[in-house]
């Protein structure tokens, strides 16, 4: 009997030595993109290449489309711990939290990617998660970028501002976003995002704006007959994750982590890129009429929501992005 308890035993410890993936936890990532987007993609990767480095003591389930609720929400089971990670979309959603946050409403922040990839990746981006992210009990695995936002419209083709006078745009509830539509000429229209294809098909408002992907994904070239490659505000993705998870990882799983997060981001913006250059002559074949902005004449026209930010939070935010 005793023999048969040992084996048993020794049975048991042998399983658990050979396989302790079965006892790793699960970590919880969500996000509000959809599965074919390249963020989703790019984070499928990352979860894979994590749980195969770390030969499965690290197992990341990645939650699209908004299932643990919208961004706000995930902040806030993140802040509280009850969500262990999360690709946040923008850094304005830390607003309520820390004002400064809405540096990524300022619209013209960047005039390119790279250059916005350039400030992410160095004192911007560190001066972000130093004091908007980290004061949160959170850490920032790097910025992937939801790219930027252009405007559509019913009413004309958008090239300089004074275009802009009398349009009703649909705007997110955002200060500085109003404070745009607003020194343009335009009327903002406060609405949610998931009553804006309706809104647009009967007519309550004239337009809306978005980046390209998002544009074609919400079929919104079915309502919308105006692209303006207008590229006014770059939206930021930070990748977060609760320093508690963070803080039970070993240096080595750390460092794994962070490598595949780098990776992960790269092969992201790769994908955006290719992503936004395909969808511009897409958009047209679906029936959009696209065409360029004055950009010199629109950056002129929105300086009051510069001397805003600027008035309300300084100026180091902004002079980290545009001197990276």
């Amino acid at each position: 009997m005793k023999k048969r308890v040992l084996s048993l035993i020794l049975s048991l410890c042998l399983v658990a030595f050979l396989a302790p993936s079965s006892f790793a936890k699960a970590y919880k990532m969500g996000h509000i993109f959809q599965p074919t987007h390249s963020i989703n993609v790019a984070l499928e990767q990352f979860a894979k290449n994590v749980n195969e480095a770390t030969k499965g003591e690290i197992q990341f389930s990645i939650l699209h489309s908004s299932v643990l609720g919208g961004d706000v929400e995930m902040l806030s089971q993140l802040v509280m711990g009850s969500l262990d990670g999360c690709a946040l979309g923008g850094i304005g959603i830390f607003e309520n939290f820390t004002p400064s946050a809405a540096i990524d409403e300022v619209p013209f922040l960047y005039p390119n990617s790279e250059a916005a990839h350039k400030a992410q990746d160095g004192k911007f981006g560190a001066l972000v998660a130093k004091t908007i992210i980290e004061p949160q009990n959170l850490q920032c695995l790097g910025y992937m970028e939801n790219g930027f936002r252009n405007f559509t419209n019913n009413k004309r083709p958008v090239v300089k501002p004074e275009d802009m006078k009398g349009i009703k745009f649909r705007s997110a509830p955002v200060p500085l976003r109003v404070k745009m539509f607003q020194v343009l000429g335009a009327d903002a229209v406060p609405m949610s995002f998931a009553e804006l294809f309706t809104a647009l098909q009967q007519g309550t408002v004239d337009g809306q704006e978005n980046p390209l992907p998002m544009i074609e994904a919400s079929k919104f070239y079915e309502v919308q007959k105006y692209l303006s490659l207008s590229g006014h505000i770059y939206t930021t993705v930070p990748l977060l994750i609760n320093n508690r998870v963070w803080n039970s990882f070993t240096p080595e799983q750390q460092k794994i982590v962070r490598e595949e997060a780098r990776k992960a981001i790269e092969n992201q913006r790769k994908m955006a890129a290719e992503a936004e250059a395909k969808l511009r002559t897409e958009l047209a074949q679906k029936g959009m009429v696209v065409n360029e902005i004055d950009k010199e004449a629109f950056i002129k026209a929105v300086q009051p929501v510069w001397e805003e930010y600027i008035k309300k939070n300084g100026r180091d935010l902004i002079d980290a992005a545009v001197n990276p």
